[in-house]
């Protein structure tokens, strides 16, 4: 685990505190873009055949997981990933299974679930597993791990997703102005696309929200040098008074 400030803790525990509270919201938005990429068309009478198995084994996977069966959850995913790798199934289990894991504490099986779905899962949703494994890796700790995973997006569409939490990940370090950067440009890329404004205004709103916390925070502390400031220069001018009198 990489080494922090106190600082650094801060600014991790207001990341944790936001994805709490508007995380699902901008993980349905980004899920829904994943979704709309996979392609269902033009399947074989096999490939058919695979994908109704794995759908099943899928729904048991399901029913693990709101019973909360850890080892059922663990078994099933793990049968999906070696039975249907290339199926979307597989890779939405061992996202799920990621998530699960992490509820459970183990971060070690966690990550090596999010990792198979982000190396090895089905194409079209390996950028979502890529920004899951990424912010296990910020929750972690781990900047520069994170960093690597979210380097290059196979789809365009989701390059805002990978700045968005490029630029959580650089706030998390308290460098400021690189996470401005990455969160504007994030913005850009919306704004220039009239299907991602639609597909991702939560994710755009959510940007907005951090970067006026960013600006909030800077006038705070403004005002607090400026007290500090003038504190300091009353307290020199009553220092001279007292000498001179003297």
């Amino acid at each position: 685990m990489a080494h922090y400030d106190l600082e650094e803790q801060e600014q991790l525990d207001a990341l944790k505190a936001w994805w709490n509270t508007y995380g699902n919201y901008v993980s349905g938005a980004i899920l829904l873009v994943a979704l709309s990429l996979l392609a269902w068309n033009s399947f074989s009478w096999f490939e058919y055949k695979k994908a109704n198995e794995a759908a099943l084994l899928y729904q048991q996977f399901n029913a693990a997981i709101h019973d909360k069966d850890s080892a059922r959850v663990t078994a099933l995913a793990g049968e999906l990933i070696h039975s249907y790798p290339k199926q979307a199934y597989a890779t939405l289990a061992a996202m799920e299974a990621g998530a699960f894991s992490l509820e459970n504490k183990d971060n070690k099986t966690a990550q090596q679930q999010l990792s198979w779905a982000a190396e090895k899962g089905e194409k079209s949703l390996k950028d979502l597993a890529k920004l899951r494994l990424a912010h296990f890796f910020l929750m972690e700790q781990q900047w520069e791990k994170a960093l690597d995973v979210l380097k290059n997006p196979q789809s365009m569409r989701f390059l805002p997703a990978f700045l968005d939490l490029k630029g959580d990940i650089y706030w998390a370090q308290n460098k400021t102005q690189e996470a401005l950067k990455v969160w504007k440009e994030a913005q850009t890329k919306i704004a220039a696309d009239l299907q991602l404004q639609n597909a991702l205004a939560s994710l755009n709103e959510a940007i907005l929200q951090k970067i006026a916390a960013i600006a909030q925070n800077e006038t705070t502390k403004n005002e607090k040098n400026s007290e500090s400031t003038v504190d300091f220069s009353q307290n020199v001018e009553k220092s001279s008074d007292v000498n001179q009198k003297k």
